[in-house]
């Protein structure tokens, strides 16, 4: 991303981008964590298409990193939670938030790799996940593949992609948390 992209840095020091990408349709979160800092892109819709946790750097740095275009930083009086558009399945109000926005910055110790949401009518939970999110995770994490998954990806990347988020749907069905649509 070559032109300048505004961030709005609130005064605990969460960091959310305007829209950006095709269309305007996506956005970052950059955030302190107890090692570093974690950025997180979205759809307009909530849904995660990525993130990235840095080893001891700040937010601000790591958001730099990962957008890799000038950013110009602006403070604000107050984070906006990102709230997902899908009303919660149980309750139906549209109050689904990511959990890590419920936390206060810096406390989080141990990054999800699979995003949480909560509502916050009913405390159902939810996760999210797009298969752009699980094709990148399973690119920077090649080496947990076994040779012969490794062929099967390198075989048919699409089929691969969708047998492990087969995996992912029974993983979280066997908690009771669904997915965020």
């Amino acid at each position: 991303m070559n032109s300048e992209i505004r961030a709005y840095k609130s005064p605990e020091s969460r960091i959310r981008t305007e829209y950006i990408g095709r269309e305007g349709g996506e956005f970052c979160i950059a955030e302190k964590t107890k090692t570093g800092a974690l950025v997180t892109r979205f759809a307009r819709s909530g849904a995660v298409k990525d993130q990235v946790h840095y080893d001891s750097c700040g937010a601000e740095s790591a958001l730099s990193s990962y957008l890799g275009g000038k950013i110009v930083f602006v403070p604000i009086e107050r984070y906006e939670r990102v709230v997902a558009e899908s009303p919660c399945k149980k309750c139906k109000e549209k109050k689904v938030t990511r959990e890590l926005d419920l936390v206060g910055i810096g406390m989080v110790e141990n990054v999800p790799v699979i995003p949480l949401f909560r509502c916050l009518s009913c405390g159902e939970r939810f996760y999210s996940m797009s298969s752009e999110y699980l094709g990148l995770l399973a690119e920077r994490n090649a080496g947990l593949f076994e040779d012969d998954e490794i062929k099967e990806k390198e075989k048919d990347g699409e089929l691969f992609i969708k047998t492990l988020n087969e995996y992912v749907i029974r993983i979280f069905a066997s908690k009771r948390i669904s997915r965020l649509v």
